[in-house]
């Protein structure tokens, strides 16, 4: 919870290297701390698209960070980080392997927490009709209709 608080308060503290050259990213990959790494990714993507929130989920997901990790409250880090509107930081969890369709104990989507946050720009950046079709350059939550 730790890491959690203090990524949420400054995503920038995830990227900051100690006098050894160590960044905390760098101590939880090495130490196995997944359940860390997950945690800084789960404050991250909550934070939205910031350039920094941004380049640390990349060096998270790098690191080993679960693209579908959960919160303890049943949000995973994709639906954070579209309530928060965050379009780039969809894009990164997306490419790194995020699962588009989950949802939570409430069968809420990604998309639906977008919604409910007014996040249009997540609802509008694009229409990728599967997981395949979201890695390759779409960023947005809509799915086609059936």
């Amino acid at each position: 919870m730790c890491a959690y608080n203090l990524a949420k308060s400054c995503p920038a503290s995830c990227l900051v290297k100690n006098k050894r050259g160590c960044s905390p990213i760098d101590a939880a990959a090495a130490g196995g701390r997944g359940e860390v790494l997950n945690a800084l990714l789960l404050a991250c993507a909550g934070e939205g698209s910031s350039a920094t929130a941004v380049a640390a989920m990349r060096a998270l997901l790098a690191a080993g960070a679960v693209p579908d990790t959960w919160a303890p409250n049943g949000s995973s880090a994709l639906m954070l980080a579209a309530a928060a509107d965050g379009v780039a930081a969809l894009k990164v969890l997306l490419e790194g392997g995020a699962t588009l369709e989950l949802q939570d104990a409430l069968g809420r989507s990604a998309l639906m927490f977008a919604a409910g946050n007014g996040a249009t720009a997540a609802c509008k950046c694009g229409q990728p009709v599967s997981q395949g079709q979201a890695r390759q350059g779409s960023t947005g939550l809509r799915t086609r209709r059936l």
